[in-house]
């Protein structure tokens, strides 16, 4: 039987012929690929340059929290800020994890049999599993991740017929590569249905390809975990929204249970440099709610949201909304309520070497549909199959997801939909 402390990787150092990341255009995985940028690193350099913009030289990378000359100076033949094509190499029967690259479920198999990626060894270190183990080891890693414990809030009955949880959740670079990883899918799935969400308004999200793995996930699942799962799983489905100002990664998106909301309506509000916003109009048994979805820009201002907020005037705002509490850590919308005191942090990181704001707002006058139940989920967001930086047991995403609780009524009664669904 094949142990944890196999799973170590055997990786060698990486190829000198290898071209250098350009710290100007990769994402949070991509410098988590290069040797000697841990997590909390490349988390800082992606901070800085989101907030002051690209890097001009690589001794700029010296201003970045946790950057000094001498990590510099070992890092340098690995970075560049001028653009370049990677080199895609074997190292003889052991492969790299390509920079960005995600292990995952069939792209797992293969790798794990000598093609790109990354070689796991057996028991006794000689040779790596056949396709026919890899579902197995998975499977011994993934017994190795116990799920959290749900809070009382969470475990508390919910009548699908008035009831449903409402969710932000940024997740940090979403792409193809990154949802292929079935670790990934599983956290993700299950902490949505863990904390009985039914509606997920999304952001850092890369293709709309990425959210229908998930989806996919939901109603096929990979996982044995998913498949065990035994309450409502529901019927999911998908909505991305491409961002012109985003440069191709942060998009926003939403992912709903269709059996809670029968549609739902997109349209993109603000697309520029301050802020990313979307509209949603959202039907639950007849009832329309409209929710606006913003990730906040390095350079936004407390002015630019209240703006937004007081022209549409829709009866939620959730999102990213970093950049305000960076600069005032109690900073508020007029006529607006949040869950989570506006000073909490809600990074999925230790240690914190950056602070992310996620919030859910209520409209004043849309309070009395709010049940006051809410959480912020800090547990349960790491996999032993999730890369790292150059080790394991990483993060499914650097922010944690933040879910409310609404009542709205229910359908009137002989309707079809009249019989309660406790969940």
């Amino acid at each position: 039987t094949q142990s944890i402390d196999s799973l170590h990787s055997t990786e060698p150092s990486p190829n000198p012929d290898q071209r250098p990341i350009n710290v100007n255009s990769s994402s949070l995985f991509d410098l988590m690929g290069v040797r000697g940028i841990s997590q909390e690193l490349a988390a800082a350099i992606i901070h800085y340059r989101d907030r002051r913009g690209d890097f001009f030289t690589l001794d700029d990378l010296l201003k970045v929290k946790g950057m000094n000359h001498v990590r510099l100076s070992t890092l340098r033949p690995r970075l560049t800020v001028k653009s370049a094509q990677p080199i895609e190499k074997q190292l003889g029967d052991t492969s790299r994890i390509l920079n960005g690259k995600l292990p995952g479920s069939e792209p797992l198999g293969r790798r794990m049999n000598g093609e790109k990626g990354l070689r796991v060894p057996n028991g006794g270190g000689s040779s790596t599993p056949s396709v026919g183990g890899t579902k197995e080891l998975y499977e011994l890693v993934s017994s190795c991740c116990p799920r959290p414990q749900v809070d009382s809030a969470s475990v508390s009955p919910i009548s699908r017929a008035t009831s449903f949880r409402v969710a932000t959740w940024h997740l940090t670079d979403m792409s193809v590569e990154k949802a292929e990883n079935t670790a990934v899918r599983e956290v993700l799935c299950l902490t949505l249905l863990e904390n009985r969400i039914s509606l997920v308004a999304l952001q850092g999200v890369e293709d709309a390809q990425s959210l229908k793995l998930l989806c996919d996930e939901m109603k096929l699942p990979v996982c044995k975990r998913l498949n065990e799962f035994k309450g409502v799983r529901g019927i999911w489905a998908s909505q991305f929204v491409p961002m012109l100002s985003g440069n191709g990664k942060a998009n926003l998106g939403f992912m709903y249970d269709a059996q809670v909301f029968k549609k739902i309506l997109v349209k993109v509000v603000q697309d520029n440099s301050m802020m990313l916003a979307a509209q949603a109009v959202v039907n639950f048994r007849g009832s329309n709610l409209d929710l606006l979805n913003v990730q906040l820009m390095s350079n936004s201002c407390q002015s630019a949201i209240n703006t937004l907020a007081e022209v549409i005037q829709p009866s939620i705002i959730l999102g990213d909304i970093s950049p305000l509490g960076e600069c005032d850590k109690n900073a508020s919308i007029p006529s607006y309520q949040c869950v989570v005191v506006p000073s909490s942090t809600t990074v999925n990181s230790v240690p914190m070497t950056v602070e992310y704001y996620d919030n859910i707002y209520f409209r004043e006058s849309f309070l009395t549909k709010y049940s006051g139940i809410s959480s912020v989920v800090r547990k349960g967001l790491t996999h032993l199959a999730i890369p790292q930086g150059w080790s394991w047991g990483g993060p499914v995403s650097l922010h944690c997801p933040v879910w409310a609780q609404l009542t709205l009524p229910g359908p009137s009664p002989g309707s079809s939909n009249s019989k309660p669904e406790q969940v």
